[in-house]
Parts: structure tokens; sequence; C-alpha cells
């Protein structure tokens, strides 16, 4: 939902699998969307679908555990190859909602700072519906003063793909299990974020979006919501930077505990009878 305005993705479904298509400027499928036993089939499948063009036949955004499978199942027929920028970055979720220590200091220094002038002037809490247009103003206003009225030329933000990708998730709300809060100052929402349950005591954040003119609003943002929405979790998936430095930067800052690689895996030649024993 929140990349397809990007990446234009499709969907297929048949009795075992789901695959999800990009035909957006780099043609890639998904890894399948399955049990570990049917991936084989899901390998064969995306290569059938791609027969008329081998050279577009990509696996996108993998996990290690599948590029392994696909190494050891299928020997020298495909190339799988990491991608740095879509790599995720897994914290302590304890780490984040306490900030304790040294490497954190900064951290807490932009708080305070944000407490001292707005300690008694802010309110955060879970966003509705009825909160949904002063989340659509904030991004008309981040679409200006950060890509309209800057020299940003990434390829995710330049054509506003992140911001209809937002709207997306925004539109959807009554069918996606997420949570959403928002920060309001003197009154008037100046940051809110969207995240759900990766699995039971993982949470994933899938966007922060703030005014960056308040001090500390980012920091008291991303500590509160894991103290409101996600209490018992162990750990926080940030997802990735994309490549783009400002977020790594930011990103890096927390001090992940672990970094989670993906692969992009390509066919390497024309071998379809390789896969007749499977179909």
């Amino acid at each position: 939902m929140l990349w397809s305005p990007f990446e234009k993705y499709h969907y297929i479904i048949d009795d075992s699998n789901a695959y999800i298509i990009s035909k957006g400027d780099n043609p890639h499928a998904l890894m399948p969307l399955t049990e570990k036993e049917n991936w084989a089939q899901g390998v064969a499948f995306l290569e059938d679908l791609y027969c008329e063009d081998k050279d577009k036949c990509k696996i996108a955004y993998a996990s290690e555990e599948f590029k392994n499978f696909v190494e050891e199942t299928f020997p020298e027929r495909y190339n799988c190859m990491t991608n740095r920028d879509f790599y995720d970055y897994l914290y302590s979720a304890n780490d984040l909602r306490k900030l304790r220590g040294r490497s954190y200091s900064s951290k807490r220094n932009h708080i305070n700072g944000f407490m001292s002038e707005y300690a008694d002037r802010y309110e955060f809490r879970p966003l509705n519906k009825a909160d949904f247009k002063k989340c659509r103003e904030m991004l008309k206003d981040w679409k200006s003063e950060k890509i309209e009225q800057s020299d940003i030329d990434h390829k995710y933000l330049r054509k506003h793909f992140l911001a209809t990708g937002l709207n997306n998730l925004l539109n959807n709300y009554d069918y996606l299990d997420y949570k959403i809060s928002g920060i309001f100052v003197d009154g008037e929402l100046e940051g809110f974020t969207i995240g759900s349950l990766l699995q039971k005591n993982i949470a994933q954040i899938h966007v922060e979006k703030a005014n960056f003119n308040i001090r500390g609003i980012y920091q008291v943002l991303n500590q509160e919501f894991l103290k409101e929405e996600f209490p018992k979790v162990k750990y926080v998936n940030r997802e990735d930077d994309a490549g783009v430095k400002g977020l790594r930067r930011a990103k890096s800052s927390y001090n992940p505990i672990s970094m989670i690689k993906k692969y992009d895996i390509h066919l390497r030649t024309d071998k379809s009878e390789y896969f007749n024993s499977i179909k």
C-alpha cells in the first residue's frame, strides 16, 4: 500500500502462493508469500511468468533464508546480490523506550529541549479517521517544504510517491491492522507515526512525519509511540533507509542491534527444462 504508487504493484494468487509483481521502472517480484515447502514451486512460477523476457526475472528484497534456499535448490542458476539500501534496522525496544546511556545522550537532550518549551502545550494520543484530514494537510506541507523547495532528487521522493503511498494507508484504515498516533502542539497536529506488529514480539515502524522546525519532536514521537502502543515488544524494526542519506544518518543514530539483509535474486540463463520435475 505504501510503495505501490512507485512500484506499481499487482498481485497473483493461486492455491498455494501469493505473488506481488512490480510493473514500475524496476520490474521485479517479491519472494512468494507462502510456506517454505512451496518456495520451489513459487520460483518456477515466477520464471514462467517472465518467460518472454528473462532479463526481467528478478526477485527483490528477499530474505537471507530465501536467498540461501535458492542457492541450494537451484545452484548456479541465479545470481544473488545484497542491497545495503534496503537493509532493515532492528533495535532493542527497551533501548528506544528508555534511551539510557551515553550513546543516547543527544536524543535525551532533544527531548529535554522539547519539554522545556512544550511540556504544558503538547498532547500525544492515538489518531482516528476524524484526524486524517489534518494528516493530509501535514503531507501537503511536507511535500512543499521537504521536496518542492529543496534539491532532493531521490527516486522515491521526487514524484511524491511516498506522500501518495501515505494517503493510501490513511484511505484504507478500515482494512489494515496498524496503529497511528500523533503529537499536537497548541492544538495543532505537528507529527504522526504509523506502526504495526510484524511478529508477536516485534513492532515495525512504517512512517514518521513531523514538523522538523520543532526541536525534539521526532525523538518524542518515537519514544511515546513505543511506550503507549507497543509497551511489551522486545524488538523494533524501523525498516530501511532506501539509500536516502538523511534517513541513514537518523536510523543509524539510534544504535541498531542488527541490520537485516535483503537480496536481489536474478536469473542467469534460460534453462526452463530445469524445472520440469517440480511443476
